[in-house]
Order: C-alpha cells, then structure tokens, then sequence
C-alpha cells in the first residue's frame, strides 16, 4: 500500500519482485446493391418477374394505392436506414472520428474499448505496450516459463474500483504474478494529466521506473496519481463500455465477483 499525495493508490501497484511477484472507428456504412436479385429472377421489360410463392405483373403497368406508397417510399426509406446505421456507428466511436495514429482496440466480455496510443509522448512505453499486446516480447505464462505470445488475451480484470479504474495484464488473475518482462523507464509528460476519465496508463509498484505489463484505464479523475504513472494512451470509444466494468460487483481485493475477460487487444494504425 502507497501513499501519494495524502491518498492511498495501492490499487494501482504491482507487488515487489523480492516478493516474487511483478505487475506488471469509424462509423458503419450500408450499400444498398439495386441490382442483386432478392427472392426471384428479375426479366427485362415487359416480362413477367418471377418471384418464389407466385408471378409478379409486368413493371411498367401503372401501380396504386398501397403498392404506389410503398414504391414511392422505398427510397426515403433507405436514407433513413443509412442515417440510422450511420448514427449507430458514430455513437459505438463515441462521436469522434479517428484520426491517424496507433490505435489499441480491447475486446472485453463486456464490449469493446478503443484507444489512441501517445507514440509522440511516451514512445518507450508504447512500444513496451505494443510488443507485449502482439506477444513479439517473452512474458511469463501461468507456470513461470517464458513464452512469445499475445499477453493480454484472456486475461481478466482483475481490479476494479467504481469511480476510480479498471485493472488487468495479470498473467493468473490475482494481482501477484509474474510478468517475466523488463521494467521500463517511466515517461511522465506535465501535459499529460489524470484530470479526466479515458486515461490508459501503467501501474507500478510503488516506486519510479518499474512498470512493465499490468495497465489501467481511468473512470474518473484522479488527480492524486499526476506525476506517478505514466500516461500512454487515451480512450477514444467505449468509455461507457469501462464504466460498466467498474461498476461490477467485487469481493476481496476488488477482484469481480463475476470475471471479465479481456478476450484481445489488437493494434491497429490509422492512416
């Protein structure tokens, strides 16, 4: 348990080492395709379109009443659908379209959580990051040994606290295990502050330049942890998504009741 700033913050922190123990889009768009057949054989003019359960008159003889509505309404009924979907999709990005840059995109039981890596402020840990994510850099698998493989996927959140953050790169769940990958130099930017919530960020244990796998996304400001943690990434989507995971019932150690699983995380750049 540490101390910054007068708050406790050990919820962030990764166990010493002596102890055996390290811790560590765009919117949717719908093309509407007029000219693939739908439940039949569509003919040239004048003949009959066959059509499964019956036969259909020929085109160009005049249409009325409910059948004229429904054609005259069909292309204000496409738009409206384009607009929904289009809407639907803006609203999963959180209505922020992307940007070129490194992205990070968490798949969670829970739904998915975007994030737009600093590459500019925070190079070192980015790369740690990406490595770790992509399984290029060896990590500790449950049984202590060494391996070259996704870290992050299928792990759980570990740690949760609603308000503050959600916490996982756990190897076994527990918030003790061992990481097997090098500590990295911290990277604290002074721009780059724990004033609001979205922040993707390193924990720690308790002492400068030791962070290397366990990460933590912020649900709230949290202030007391400026200058302590370094800041990597921010969420660009699904913070809604991190809100709800925070908010989940939790027993000891603030570990879910109910684990949530971190099925990947999958970089993607931008251009």
């Amino acid at each position: 348990m540490a101390n910054v700033a007068g708050k406790r913050v050990a919820l962030l922190l990764q166990p010493k080492a002596d102890r055996g123990i390290y811790g560590g889009g765009a919117a949717a768009v719908i093309h509407f395709d007029d000219t693939a057949p739908r439940s039949g054989q569509i003919r040239r003019g004048g003949e009959a379109r066959e059509q499964e359960g019956g036969n259909c008159r020929d085109q160009k003889e005049p249409v009325h009443g409910p059948q004229y509505k429904l054609r005259t309404m069909r292309p204000l009924l496409r738009l409206v659908v384009c607009l929904a979907v289009g809407l639907a999709g803006f609203g999963q990005t959180a209505g922020e379209p992307p940007s070129p840059g490194l992205y990070a995109v968490f798949d969670t039981s829970m739904g998915t959580i975007t994030v737009k890596l600093f590459e500019d402020k925070a190079p070192v840990t980015v790369k740690n990051f990406v490595a770790l994510a992509r399984g290029t850099k060896p990590t500790a698998n449950k049984a202590g040994r060494l391996v070259r493989k996704p870290l992050y996927n299928g792990l759980t959140f570990h740690r949760v606290i609603k308000g503050f953050m959600i916490q996982t790169g756990d190897v076994r769940g527990t918030g003790d295990s061992v990481c097997g990958a090098p500590t990295i130099p911290d990277e604290i930017d002074p721009e780059l502050k724990f004033d609001q919530p979205g922040r993707l960020a390193m924990a720690n244990i308790g002492k400068p330049n030791t962070a290397n796998c366990q990460v933590f996304i912020t649900v709230g400001p949290a202030d007391h942890l400026d200058g302590h943690f370094t800041i990597f990434g921010r969420v660009v989507s699904g913070q809604d998504v991190a809100d709800k995971i925070a908010d989940v019932p939790v027993g000891e150690k603030d570990r879910p009741l109910e684990p949530v699983i971190l099925k990947s995380v999958t970089i993607r750049r931008q251009q």
